[in-house]
């Protein structure tokens, strides 16, 4: 079988449950597998795309290959799941899906990395596709886990940087954003909107108040709005998310009910945020 390598720059958190302490980094291999004539495309009528979904909806999908699709329908068994991507801090463009499959009550699991743009969401099924036989799948080198090493922590500096390297949207997931960079806590971010016919973050929800997660306020944000940095002291580094904006500035954004993207379908409403937060595009959104 052809394959095509390509290397991407990873943090040693991105290949792990766990949250971002370091900066130091290690080289993770993504195969990139050719199609094989055999493996047909699923045609537009058996995969649809929706505009914006919540990324707690596209975490934990199940990843079935699309000849196993065609041939067995819903006796398909799933090759793996999706257990979390790499994000482009910049652009908001989710670059790589780290899937997992194996093992037994989360035990013992393979992990193996695939461009998402090998991937096609399902939103009536709300799974995903991937046009690769079984065997192709498996034969995917799986993920070997780095520790950081001691020279790399030694060779960072200390300060504010902007994040250029990929992150695990487990990482920002849950991460607190602060109000302005000498600013106070606003609130963690609750979830991702996610545009699946591009691939990007189009906007972060952040949760406001409440009780365990009761009585608490949503509030979207443009991802272009967000700056994400690393701050680092002279033993380790920190993620920082920052909305350039004042607490009682942030008072008045737009807010939405629930977090399942139906507010922020509305054309007219996401142009409000954007218009709040300065981040209106060029182009109108659609």
């Amino acid at each position: 079988m052809q394959k095509l390598k390509r290397t991407a720059l990873l943090t040693s958190a991105l290949l792990a449950s766990t949250s971002l302490t370091s900066t130091a980094l290690t080289g993770s291999t993504v195969t990139q597998v050719t199609k094989p004539e055999e493996a047909r495309a699923v045609t537009g009528a058996q995969v649809s795309t929706h505009r914006l979904v919540p990324l707690e909806r596209l975490l934990g999908a199940k990843v079935f290959a699309s000849i196993e699709l065609e041939r067995d329908g819903e006796r398909a068994e799933p090759l793996a799941k999706l257990e979390r991507m790499t994000l482009v801090a910049r652009s908001g463009v989710l670059q790589d899906a780290i899937l997992v499959s194996g093992g037994i009550a989360g035990l013992d699991e393979d992990e193996r990395g695939l461009p998402l743009s090998e991937l096609t969401w399902s939103s009536e099924q709300r799974h995903w596709v991937v046009s690769m036989t079984r065997d192709e799948f498996e034969a995917i080198e799986p993920i070997e886990h780095e520790e950081p090493t001691e020279q790399a922590e030694q060779s960072s500096e200390t300060g504010v940087r902007a994040v250029t390297d990929p992150l695990s949207t487990a990482d920002v997931l849950g991460h607190e954003v602060r109000a302005g960079a000498r600013g106070p806590a606003w609130g963690p971010v609750a979830d991702l909107f996610v545009d699946v016919e591009t691939r990007r973050v189009r906007f972060a929800t952040v949760k406001v108040g409440g009780v365990v997660g009761i009585g608490a306020t949503l509030y979207p944000v443009p991802w272009a709005a967000l700056a994400i940095e690393w701050v680092r002291d002279t033993e380790a580094s920190t993620l920082r998310i920052v909305v350039p904006m004042t607490p009682a500035q942030l008072e008045a954004a737009p807010k939405i009910d629930a977090d399942d993207g139906r507010t922020l379908a509305s054309p007219t409403f996401r142009r409000e945020v954007e218009v709040f937060f300065g981040t209106v595009p060029t182009e109108a959104s659609s």
